[in-house]
């Protein structure tokens, strides 16, 4: 792909040795041809120069080009071309290599782009225009013109991989604009402003002039350089300096999947809820919370070889039988049997250690990647349920981010949800509209049995499994907690006693003379408070909220 560079002189002309650092790093993504442009933006005018060779080939004629061109407040726009196998080779005018010129009355439009535009969104557009040259990126000019000059709905329009730097004389901004595209930026006070395919290339430019390798906080910024965010246009104003950061919505094309101008059920968003069920407190009380509230929700639960995996099965059936909610099972033991079969969860003949006396706040009960793969799995069924239900958004809701044990494990933490969701951002075609619903994550596990018992649903937790060596039944097929046997169980009894509330559940003692239990100190009942419980819900209107709240009080 190529490799593009942008510098504006805002404070002043950089020396070429640090162009030439940045077109050297370009030239590493793509050698079959350079595209400059040099913009005065004070008196509106724009130069190109364009070559089907190589930068290091003709560097001196790009050096005295910018030595006699670039002046304070000038935009410089470079491309160092990767011939895609679907275009012609490069030549050294505009018809097949970049800068991108386009003048439409008095308005010029200068485009640098590293990417790919899908073919029918440019014989789309070639419907309305005379295309000026072989090269994909024009349809970006294009869409802007048919949208009339709307960036936003131009970019929604255009579907591909875009990192851009688009130049309008007429308004005197600069639109960078990326999707799955790497992009980064970078500012130097007294030089101006930089933008670069490569971090590292900025890195090295920043590093050069400041002698410093990493962004310090100071009350005014001194320099600075990051990646940019996926999927968003950044317009800066050149007269002001003004940066207006703008969300947009990828366009894609697919057999199933519709573009949002044309999309269906637009005027009527529907809203699905998955939640990432183990039969357990966390998930029990999230699946009955949205159930309470009408949301339309399906239950979805992993088997993954574990010991328990039987009885959090029937505690997952009985559940969602109980609130009337649909469930999906995923069985992953085919897999998992070769990623994890040695851990305390998955190996049957495995000590137990969590909850015991010499093993609190661990990760004993790590099993190799598994939420991180249930995550993916998840956000792979709620694109496809977006690609062919047209949902507006798909909740992904689990018990995997709660305050009782996020201090420990780090796949239950808000970092991981936030990773996740970049990834679905760039994993799925629909990935802003997967969002993480963050829902009984500032509630402790006391909080949650006080709250079910408010509400009137404490006797669903008769059926949960919270437990790290639950124990099967085969006269009555059915499963039981173990009796203080195991960190889980330990947790959610400690829970129960500290909000009150008596535990309708049935327990199974082992004979394991091994297993010493924790013992907290001063385990007292709390004085919990219902309005300020649900007051912490995340992710729920306020209206829902005062529906809970009345609950309470029927």
């Amino acid at each position: 792909m190529c490799g593009i560079v942008g510098y504006w002189a805002k404070e002043s002309v950089l020396d070429f040795k640090h162009i030439d650092s940045l077109m050297i790093d370009a030239e590493k993504r793509g050698s079959n041809g350079v595209g400059i442009a040099i913009i005065d933006t004070k008196n509106k005018t724009t130069i190109t120069y364009r070559s089907d060779k190589s930068y290091s080939q003709i560097k001196d004629d790009i050096q005295k080009m910018y030595d006699n061109q670039m002046k304070l407040n000038n935009l410089f726009f470079g491309l160092c071309r990767a011939q895609p196998e679907t275009e012609p080779p490069s030549t050294p005018d505009d018809e097949n290599m970049q800068p991108v010129f386009i003048k439409d009355d008095s308005r010029e439009m200068t485009l640098i782009h590293n990417g790919a535009i899908s073919s029918p969104c440019i014989n789309e557009l070639k419907q309305h225009y005379d295309f000026k040259t072989n090269i994909d990126s024009e349809a970006i000019i294009r869409s802007y013109q048919f949208y009339n000059y709307d960036i936003k709905k131009a970019i929604e329009n255009i579907s591909g991989g875009i990192a851009a730097l688009m130049y309008d004389n007429l308004t005197n901004q600069l639109h960078i604009i990326n999707t799955h595209n790497p992009l980064s930026q970078g500012y130097i006070k007294g030089y101006g402003f930089i933008l670069h395919s490569s971090f590292e290339a900025i890195d090295k430019v920043v590093f050069n002039i400041t002698h410093a390798k990493r962004d310090g906080m100071a009350v005014w910024e001194y320099w600075y350089h990051h990646p940019l965010s996926p999927f968003r246009i950044m317009t800066i104003d050149l007269e002001s300096g003004f940066i207006q950061k703008i969300p947009f919505e990828p366009r894609y094309i697919h057999p199933v999947w519709k573009h949002k101008y044309t999309l269906e059920n637009t005027k009527n968003p529907k809203t699905k809820y998955l939640v990432c069920a183990s039969g357990g407190i966390d998930s029990g009380t999230t699946l009955a919370i949205l159930k309470l509230l009408d949301y339309d929700i399906e239950a979805i639960h992993f088997k993954y070889g574990h010991r328990g995996e039987k009885c959090e099965e029937w505690a997952i059936t009985n559940i969602c039988e109980q609130l009337d909610i649909p469930l999906k099972i995923f069985d992953l033991s085919n897999i998992y049997k070769d990623i994890d079969s040695f851990s305390m969860l998955t190996n049957s003949k495995s000590e137990i250690l969590t909850g015991s006396a010499n093993s609190v706040k661990t990760t004993n009960a790590w099993t190799s990647g598994r939420n991180m793969v249930f995550m993916s799995l998840l956000g792979a069924y709620a694109e496809s349920l977006i690609l062919q239900n047209y949902y507006d958004k798909v909740f992904i809701a689990s018990g995997m981010t709660n305050l009782s044990e996020s201090g420990s494990y780090p796949d239950n933490s808000e970092n991981f949800s936030s990773a996740v969701m970049s990834m679905f951002k760039i994993g799925t075609l629909c990935g802003n509209r997967i969002k993480i619903f963050q829902g009984l994550s500032n509630l402790l596990k006391s909080e949650q049995w006080y709250l079910m018992w408010k509400l009137g649903k404490l006797d669903l937790f008769k059926y949960t499994i919270s437990c790290d060596r639950p124990y099967w039944d085969e006269i009555k097929q059915r499963a039981y907690n173990c009796d203080m046997q195991c960190g889980s169980t330990n947790l959610s009894r400690w829970a129960a006693m500290m909000a009150g509330v008596d535990d309708p559940r049935e327990f199974h003692k082992y004979d394991d003379n091994k297993y010493i239990a924790h013992k907290p100190k001063n385990l007292k009942v709390k004085n919990l408070n219902i309005d300020s419980i649900i007051n912490r819900i995340l992710d729920v209107s306020e209206s829902d909220k005062s529906k809970l709240k009345d609950m309470v009080n029927i």
